[in-house]
C-alpha cells in the first residue's frame, strides 16, 4: 500500500473512539487519496501496527454500508463476482485491492471482508456460497439475508419437487465432473474453463425459491445425536433465523399469517429444524413479504467443521427429501411443467434466458 494511504487511514482510525469494526465508515466515496507529489513508496511498518488497528483499517476499506448481492460475472474467462447492489460494475474489485498486498494482509483482510459484510440473496447467492466452499472460505461468512415472499400453501409440494429435481441434477453433475476429470488425465477430454464449469452447476441455473432453500440447507448445522433420536431425520439439520416477529411463522394459528405458512412447511419437508428469534424490526416491503436473517454465531459450530461439510460432496436427494416424500407421497406423481424459463441481466448488457427442465 502507499504510505500516505495507510497513514491517512490509521490516523482517522486512531482518532475515533474504539468500537466494533461495523461502526467504521462504510462508503468508499468518503475515502479519497490526497493529491501529492510524493514518489511512490511502501510502508513496511503497517504489519507492526496492533492487529486491532489493522482490523479497523481493513473494515474502513472493505465493509460496505449496504448488503452485498453476489452476481457471477459473465465477462472474461475467469470466475469473478460483482455486487448487484452497487452501480459500479467493478466496485468489489476496487474495494478488495488491499487483499492483494501480501499473504498475511490477504489472510487478515479476507476475514473482515467476508465476516463483517452482510450478504443478501439473489439468483447467484447459492453458486457464490458453493464457490466459497471450493475455496475453503465459506466459514468466514457471518451474516446472510434472505427474502421470504407471500405465497399460498398450495405451492409447497411444487417447491419441494423442484428442490428434489435440483438435488438430482447436482448428483448427476458431480458424477459427470468426476468422470470428466478422470478422462482428462488420460487425454481423452479437454477441460473447460473454470467459469464454464461453474455456470453448468445446478446451483447456478436454479429457480428463485429453490435457491433460497438450498442456501438455507448450506447454512444449517448437522443435528446432534439427541435431536436425531427425537425424530429430526431426513438429513437432520438445525438452523436459527432472526425474523421480525416469530408469530409470523407460527403454524399453530393458521388464520394469522396464512401467506407465510408455506415457508415452515417447505423447511420441514427438507428435514430442517428452525428456531426463530424475534428482532421486532420490520425489514423490507411488507406488501410483498419479509426478510429473514442468518448469523453464524447462532449456529454453534467451528470453522473447520463448516469447511469440512462444504467439501464433502453432494448430499443424496433421498436423504435430504426423506421427510417430504413421507409427508407428500404424491409429490413425485404430480403434474409439472416440462420447463420453466427465467432471465438474468448480463454484465455486457442485455439479458440471458435460462431454462430449468
Amino acid at each position: 500500500m502507499k504510505m500516505l494511504e495507510v497513514l491517512d487511514i490509521a490516523q482517522k482510525v486512531a482518532s475515533t473512539t474504539p468500537s466494533s469494526s461495523t461502526d467504521s465508515p462504510k462508503s468508499l466515496s468518503s475515502f479519497r487519496l490526497r493529491e501529492s507529489s510524493y514518489p511512490y513508496c511502501t510502508f513496511p511498518k503497517f504489519l507492526s501496527l496492533p492487529r486491532e488497528i489493522r482490523d479497523r483499517i481493513y473494515a474502513y476499506i472493505l465493509v460496505s454500508g449496504e448488503p452485498i448481492q453476489p452476481h457471477l460475472c459473465t465477462q472474461g474467462p475467469n470466475i469473478s463476482f460483482h455486487d448487484d447492489n452497487q452501480e459500479a460494475h467493478n466496485a468489489i474489485y476496487l474495494r478488495t485491492q488491499i487483499t492483494l498486498t501480501s499473504h498475511q494482509v490477504r489472510s487478515e483482510s479476507l476475514q473482515i471482508f467476508y465476516g463483517e459484510n452482510t450478504w443478501s440473496y439473489g439468483y447467484d447467492t447459492a453458486i457464490y456460497l458453493e464457490r466459497l466452499s471450493q475455496l475453503n472460505r465459506f466459514s468466514m461468512i457471518r451474516h446472510v439475508m434472505l427474502p421470504i415472499q407471500y405465497k399460498n400453501e398450495k405451492s409447497v409440494q411444487k417447491i419441494l419437487r423442484n428442490i428434489h429435481d435440483n438435488l438430482a441434477a447436482q448428483e448427476e453433475y458431480a458424477w459427470t465432473m468426476k468422470k470428466n476429470k478422470f478422462a482428462a488425465k488420460l487425454g481423452m477430454w479437454g477441460m473447460k474453463t473454470e467459469l464454464e464449469v461453474l455456470r453448468e452447476h445446478p446451483m447456478y441455473n436454479v429457480l428463485w425459491d429453490v435457491g433460497i432453500f438450498l442456501v438455507l440447507r448450506k447454512l444449517s448445522t448437522a443435528a446432534a445425536d439427541k435431536e436425531k433420536e427425537n425424530g429430526n431425520e431426513g438429513g437432520g439439520r438445525t438452523l436459527t433465523l432472526r425474523v421480525s416477529w416469530t408469530a409470523w411463522f407460527d403454524e399453530s394459528d393458521k388464520n394469522k399469517y396464512p401467506r407465510l405458512l408455506w415457508f415452515p412447511k417447505v423447511v420441514d419437508g427438507m428435514g430442517l429444524k428452525i428456531e426463530y428469534l424475534g428482532s421486532h424490526e420490520v425489514i423490507g416491503d411488507r406488501s410483498v413479504g419479509t426478510w429473514v436473517g442468518w448469523m453464524q454465531k447462532y449456529q454453534n459450530r467451528e470453522a473447520k467443521e463448516i469447511d469440512r461439510e462444504g467439501t464433502r460432496g453432494v448430499e443424496r436427494k433421498e436423504q435430504v427429501m426423506k421427510k417430504a416424500l413421507e409427508t407428500y407421497p404424491e409429490m413425485m406423481r404430480m403434474g409439472m411443467p416440462s420447463s420453466t424459463n427465467y432471465y438474468r441481466k448480463r454484465c455486457e448488457g442485455g439479458i440471458e434466458w435460462f431454462k430449468v427442465v
